[in-house]
Formats: C-alpha cells, structure tokens, sequence
C-alpha cells in the first residue's frame, strides 16, 4: 500500500461503497412496503396520544404521507420479518393439532373505516394476541411498567373488530419477545377485553376528524397548529417529526 492509499484509505472504497449499496437497498426496501407505503390509520395507530399527530394521519391520503423516515428502519425490518415466521409458527400449531387452534392474521373491522390485520385470536380461550418484539431496553421497560396505552388500545380494538364478526371475545393479550433476548424471557401481558377502552380511543379519533373537518385543515394547513401535540420519546419516529420544521405538516415535537 502506497502513503497516499494509506492516507486516504482508497483501498477500502471498494468495500465502503458496497457496504452503503447494501444499507441502500435495505433501506429503500423497507420504505416501499405496502405497510410503509399505506395512509390510512390502523388499529397500531390509533391508540397515539397525540391528536396532531392522529389528524395528520387521518388527512395522510389526501395530502400524502410524512417525509420522516422515523430513523433507522433497521428494528421495523426485524419486527415484520419476525411477523411473518409467527404467523407460521400458528400455521404450524394447528396442522400439528389437526384444527383450529389460532386464527393468524385476519383483517378485523373496529372501525368500519379503519381496517386492522390482528396478529393472532386463540379459538378455545378467546382471546386476541398482537405480538411485539421490542429492543432490549423497551423490552424491559414493558415489563417493569407494562405496555402503553397505545399498545392497549391497538389488542382492544383488535377485539372489538372479532366481536363485531360474531366471535367471543374474552381476554386480549400483548406477547413480547425481544429479538436481542431470548424465548424464555418473554412474557404475555393479559387482561379483560374491555369494548370501552376501544371505544375511547375509536371516539377520539372521531372527534378529531370532525375538528380537522371543522378547521378545513386540507385546504388551510396552517391550522394544524391549533390541534394539541402530545410530546413523547417517540416523538422522533413521527413520520411528521422534524428537530426543524420548515411547514405546517412537520413538527418538532415540542410545545
């Protein structure tokens, strides 16, 4: 290797170059999913407490989607990879038993207009099941305080969806799994499904849709301003979060 090479490490371009072709190709991947891609609210959104970021949401398809990536998009690849190897793994279970133990993956209306693809409904319990698999440190936050209110309303609302097709809902349950830990420290957070709890937030996001509708904020977007934002850690992954806001549909997630 030459002192120039050694000083500009040319001999790395190579693997540097493909290094960031790859990372590219993930990341591009990952931004055209249809999940990605999709504008309307589902069940996993609705529950946010932030009734600006839900009015953004709820007027995504009429005036497009957030420009924020929501940073790194490796965790959310991991996360709908694992989903696709949970629904096997139920697909398996019932062949093995020779019926229906689980329904994977079944679009559930809550809401007529928000449509949710519910993880997972065991038959004989009745119970609805959303699997999670967070990293390690929100893994261990979920079980010392247990899950979000978000997270609540998505399996309650989930339950109000299998209840409206005719199907006894009794217990709705959150199973997290942490993809940086192991199987044996995963643990199940049940509780009594509660058709109130998915009423509150449906309600709510009804309410701001009427106040969106109120304020015409499609055709005068500066009046977002005048919805209430709910800043949160999360604020950072808000397809509508900017550190910097340059118009009316970004925000810096603070007051």
């Amino acid at each position: 290797m030459s002192d120039v090479d050694d000083a500009l490490d040319i001999s790395d371009l190579p693997r540097r170059e493909l290094e960031a072709e790859i990372k590219a190709m993930f990341r591009d991947y990952s931004h055209n999913r249809p999940r990605s891609l999709q504008t309307a609210l589902g069940p996993s959104e609705i529950g946010s407490l932030c009734k600006r970021q839900l009015a953004f949401g709820l007027t995504a398809g009429e005036m497009g989607k957030g420009s924020n990536t929501g940073g790194d998009i490796w965790r959310s690849y991991v996360g709908v990879a694992l989903h696709k190897e949970d629904e096997e793994v139920l697909k398996f279970a019932n062949d093995r038993a020779g019926e229906q133990l689980w329904i994977p993956e079944a679009k559930v209306y809550g809401h007529d207009k928000h449509p949710g693809s519910c993880d997972a409904y065991h038959v004989k319990r009745r119970t609805v099941v959303d699997w999670k698999h967070p990293g390690k440190y929100m893994f261990d936050k979920y079980r010392k305080d247990g899950p979000s209110w978000k997270y609540r309303a998505q399996v309650h609302i989930y339950g109000k969806g299998y209840a409206r097709l005719g199907l006894p809902v009794e217990h709705v349950g959150i199973m997290f799994i942490s993809p940086a830990s192991d199987l044996h420290h995963g643990f199940l957070y049940l509780e009594p499904y509660s058709e109130e709890i998915a009423n509150l937030a449906l309600n709510n996001l009804d309410a701001i849709k009427a106040q969106c509708d109120e304020l015409d904020v499609v055709h005068h977007p500066e009046r977002f301003q005048q919805i209430p934002i709910t800043p949160t850690d999360d604020c950072r992954l808000c397809n509508w979060w900017n550190p910097k806001p340059f118009g009316p549909r970004q925000c810096s997630g603070k007051e």
